[in-house]
């Protein structure tokens, strides 16, 4: 196929998210004609022949095909610079010198259950304190801040990047990645434009980001334009689809 995946317009002038592409990573099984990595084949799903698609096709297949492979966990990215790709500079961060940041971002993700309020959870007094504690003790929670013109108007935005569950290791807890704009002061959630980043069908009232545990995103530039990407695990072959977006200009 050769097709965009989708174009939608968002509220408040926010902008155009267009789907660029689906990488599928094919089972062992398939493309039986390929001589295939020990970790599968990649496969451009739509957007065969856009530039930017091509050039994280490449980075993929070279990384499966190095003398050290990389083994996926969806963590990684392969956005080398020797293809035209950049990363934003992140910053990372001590969830415990965060906290209320830490606590609105956790509670934006995974609300909790209105009815029962936070009495008795995580959230609730010193509980989140010991809670996050416990999460940086057996690095199962990591934080980072990098400003990024995310919706490519000439103007940077505060992004924070948040990780739950440890990355690499099929004994832990699979690990999920969201991506959240915050306001310029870096207090509180843009939620309009948090919630063009989360790309996903299971977005509702409750849950503005959807599942979040399905999909872990990042950032790359690829030759001075800023994209983000979905890798979701909640498909069989796993997708990763890269998005670019748009502000109104």
């Amino acid at each position: 196929m050769c097709t965009d995946v989708s174009m939608k317009q968002r509220r408040r002038g926010f902008g155009l998210v267009l789907g660029l592409m689906g990488l599928l990573m094919a089972d062992l099984a398939m493309a039986e004609d390929r001589t295939r990595p020990p970790f599968g084949v990649f496969e451009i799903l739509e957007g065969q022949g856009v530039e930017v698609c091509e050039a994280c096709l490449k980075g993929f297949e070279a990384a499966v095909l190095a003398p050290d492979p990389v083994v996926f966990s969806g963590c990684e990215r392969t956005y080398e610079f020797a293809l035209d790709f950049t990363t934003p500079k992140w910053v990372e961060l001590d969830p415990l010198e965060h906290l209320a940041l830490v606590k609105q971002v956790m509670m934006f993700i995974r609300p909790p259950d209105p009815s029962r309020g936070i009495e008795g959870t995580i959230y609730d007094g010193k509980n989140f304190r010991r809670e996050i504690q416990t999460e940086v003790k057996y690095e199962r929670l990591s934080i980072s801040l990098a400003m990024v013109d995310i919706d490519n108007d000439g103007q940077t935005e505060p992004v924070f990047r948040y990780r739950w569950g440890i990355c690499g290791n099929p004994g832990a807890p699979s690990p999920f990645r969201s991506l959240i704009v915050l306001n310029h002061d870096r207090k509180g959630i843009d939620k309009t434009k948090t919630e063009v980043l989360a790309q996903n069908d299971s977005k509702e009232r409750r849950l503005p980001l959807g599942i979040a545990s399905d999909n872990i995103y990042d950032v790359f530039l690829y030759r001075g334009q800023v994209y983000f990407d979905s890798w979701n695990r909640s498909r069989a072959p796993t997708v990763v689809t890269v998005y670019l977006l748009k502000g109104n200009r």
